[in-house]
């Protein structure tokens, strides 16, 4: 995907000095225009539209969703969507604000790396170089809830010890 100049500033914020509060300032104002620029925000609209996709309802109530010949029509003019298909820009702003993408290319610019000619990019197809080796979280699936007797038996154990939901809630 095509970032203009986004990579090389965020190297370029990167490589300034931090070393004094007047530094990190500086290096948040420019942080904030970089991501306000429209590489960003261009790129950030191509990624959205690629993962609305599989998100969009198909329905015959709902504009199809957007197919490669609009992405490549995105990534030529970025304006063209929101002028031409209004009720689809809207639709992908929609969903990217609902699902909260996250284009790992652009919240990661340091790691998947836009190389600079004569440089050719490690993967061919995404334009980069670089990337992580794994990625660890913890499953959403697995939640951990304690109960107000667990939670409180080391905080007040007259809380904890109280027997019945309501009188401890009102004890709480």
């Amino acid at each position: 995907m095509k970032l203009g100049n986004f990579a090389q500033a965020m190297a370029e914020i990167d490589a300034l000095h931090d070393g004094d509060i007047g530094s990190v300032h500086l290096k948040e104002k420019r942080w904030q225009e970089a991501v306000a620029s429209s590489d960003y925000l261009d790129g950030k609209l191509l990624a959205d539209t690629w993962c609305a996709v599989f998100a969009w309802r198909k329905d015959s109530l709902t504009e199809f969703p957007p197919t490669d010949d609009i992405l490549v029509e995105i990534e030529r003019n970025p304006n063209a969507c929101a002028g031409h298909r209004p009720e689809m820009y809207r639709e992908i702003l929609r969903l990217a604000g609902k699902h909260r993408f996250l284009h790992w290319h652009l919240a990661f610019p340091d790691v998947f790396r836009v190389p600079v000619a004569p440089e050719h990019p490690s993967n061919q197809q995404t334009g980069w170089s670089g990337g992580f080796d794994a990625v660890l979280g913890n499953p959403p699936w697995e939640k951990f809830t304690v109960g107000e007797e667990e939670w409180f038996a080391a905080l007040d154990t007259e809380i904890s010890d109280t027997k019945g939901k309501a009188r401890r809630g009102k004890r709480i």
